[in-house]
């Protein structure tokens, strides 16, 4: 059992398999989705092509530097930036829109976990939740936004 005391970055040991998965509690406040992961590729155009072809995603915008491909159904899943070593740099959840970003912070921070908020990170989110996973790979937490009534 994890003590919550116990910081997380420092674990040398694996996290324990509950016996029966789906089982075990879970924490008051959770993701609910992946929003886009970015990763960095020292062959951006490589990384575009692979994407596009074989997986099926749609480039939707492109500097010179930075590529965001998407599914279809949103802006981007996956942002592909031009670096020196392949990577996964960053990992985006959705929370439900009504979800208490102070109380996720809080439960983060009961880990050992460094958390810092950001707000109006850009236009589409106004609060936004950073922290790392035991790897370094940057987690961007931010709640789902309300759509608006059309009319």
């Amino acid at each position: 059992m994890i003590k919550t005391s116990e910081n997380l970055l420092a674990r040398t040991e694996p996290f324990a398999i509950p016996a029966r998965l789906g089982h075990e509690p879970r924490p008051a406040q959770r993701v609910r989705r992946i929003a886009h992961a970015s990763f960095e590729t020292p062959d951006l155009e490589r990384q575009v092509a692979y994407y596009t072809e074989v997986l099926g995603l749609v480039l939707v915008e492109k500097t010179a530097d930075t590529a965001w491909l998407a599914t279809g159904g949103d802006h981007h899943s996956v942002i592909l930036h031009r670096g020196t070593e392949p990577a996964c740099k960053r990992l985006a959840f959705q929370t439900a829109p009504e979800t208490d970003l102070g109380a996720f912070e809080k439960q983060v921070r009961n880990h050992g976990v460094r958390t810092e908020r950001k707000r109006d990170a850009d236009p589409f989110t106004p609060d936004l939740l950073t922290f790392e996973d035991p790897k370094g790979t940057n987690i961007e937490i931010f709640a789902e936004r309300a759509l608006a009534p059309v009319g």
